[in-house]
């Protein structure tokens, strides 16, 4: 038998050879790491550049909504922090491939089943805004002022009625946000006489009566709203037989719509309710002075706001009058929900329609000077709580 020594180990030598190799491979691993953060950085720096080379934006068509402006700098809006907070909303609303990003976060969003996306919800194809709070100290504001302009019309001897409407999530039952939420908004309107535009639509059985992309009411719904009206402010509402229904574009995507993200949503359809005489009225935009023969800009349907299709869009005020005799006038004080019912409402009054947004004169005075027999102050829920656009109507009541 032959018997083998094992040969002397130098510990040394074995250790620096074991070292050299852990060096060696951590210079290895080291660059999967190194290309990830370059690559960020990569990224960092042209969206930096980006931002600063791409001119800003005025308005989205996306969102269908005015943009941030670089905010102007002074000492005294950097010490009070409305500096800083401008310039957040800035840096959001300018952001490069803004509307990109916010799609592939609703993306996100749904594959972790979180169910909204920036406040929006899905149910069965139909998008709304997430409301489960209001705004106490808007809604108060909001509601003393109606009521104030609404006595003093009754002092000049104006009936003036105040119509509230509700919310897609209302209307069509939205889990966790829909019945809660409206409860407590409607809570503030107590002690408040108005008339609820959320009853001419429960039990319509799936109906199309709001769209499935925008905040807004169909033609259906605004017709029904329109035929709840009728006894309050004192005209025979025409029967649906009356209307010719034409679908104007099946390619609607609302507001809604945009600031979800969720791109995978089927459009709406917009419909027009046609009936003989409905082109014999002039529409006057006394912003611009322009006038239009007939409700419907179809011309808008080419835009991505489809839904100024009705009226033109906003504007502070617009007078719809009949080519013919004078008739009983009525005043309509509005948000965007009254541009889909006013056709229905113009076979029976010349119309004025007043959007306190952006008309900053005495309403009450021009009521009064102008001879209007009938007021109708008509809103979303949400106008109420979200800002204080009926605030000005106190201007001008003694």
């Amino acid at each position: 038998m032959v018997i083998k020594l094992a040969k002397h180990i130098d510990a040394d030598a074995e250790a620096e050879k074991y070292l050299n190799l852990q060096l060696g491979l951590a210079k290895t691993e080291k660059t999967p790491d190194i290309l990830t953060a370059a690559l960020i950085l990569a990224v960092i720096a042209v969206l930096a550049v980006s931002f600063w080379i791409i001119p800003d934006r005025d308005f989205s068509d996306e969102e269908n909504r005015t943009l941030a402006p670089f905010p102007a700098f002074s000492a005294e809006a950097l010490l009070s922090g409305e500096f800083t907070g401008d310039f957040a909303d800035y840096m959001a609303d300018q952001f490069p491939l803004r509307d990109q990003f916010v799609g592939l976060k609703a993306v996100s969003e749904t594959v972790l089943l979180k169910g909204e996306n920036n406040g929006i919800m899905s149910k069965g194809g139909v998008l709304a805004e997430r409301f489960d709070s209001t705004d106490t100290e808007n809604t108060e504001k909001n509601l003393t002022a109606i009521s104030a302009f609404r006595k003093g019309c009754a002092g000049y001897g104006i009936d003036a009625d105040f119509a509230v409407l509700g919310r897609t999530m209302d209307v069509y039952s939205f889990p966790l946000y829909g019945s809660e939420a409206t409860e407590r908004a409607l809570e503030k309107l107590e002690g408040t006489e108005h008339i609820d535009l959320l009853k001419p639509f429960e039990n319509r059985n799936g109906e199309y009566v709001y769209y499935r992309t925008d905040h807004h009411y169909t033609t259906l719904g605004a017709y029904y709203a329109y035929e709840y009206l009728a006894p309050y402010l004192g005209y025979e509402a025409n029967p649906l037989s009356h209307y010719d229904r034409v679908t104007v574009t099946d390619s609607f995507f609302g507001t809604t719509y945009s600031k979800s993200g969720m791109k995978w949503t089927k459009p709406d359809s917009i419909e027009l309710f046609r009936w003989d005489g409905d082109g014999d009225f002039t529409v006057t935009v006394a912003d611009t002075g322009e006038t239009h023969d007939g409700f419907y800009f179809e011309e808008n349907l080419e835009k991505k706001d489809k839904y100024s299709v009705f009226l033109g869009g906003n504007y502070g005020r617009v007078d719809i009058t009949a080519n013919g005799g004078e008739r009983e006038k009525l005043l309509i004080v509005k948000d965007s929900f009254a541009h889909a019912l006013v056709p229905f409402l113009a076979e029976h009054y010349d119309i004025t329609m007043i959007d306190t947004r952006y008309y900053k004169r005495p309403v009450i005075r021009m009521a009064q000077e102008e001879g209007f027999a009938k007021v109708l102050v008509i809103c979303n829920i949400d106008t109420l709580s979200s800002a204080t656009p009926f605030d000005i109507l106190r201007m001008g009541i003694k």
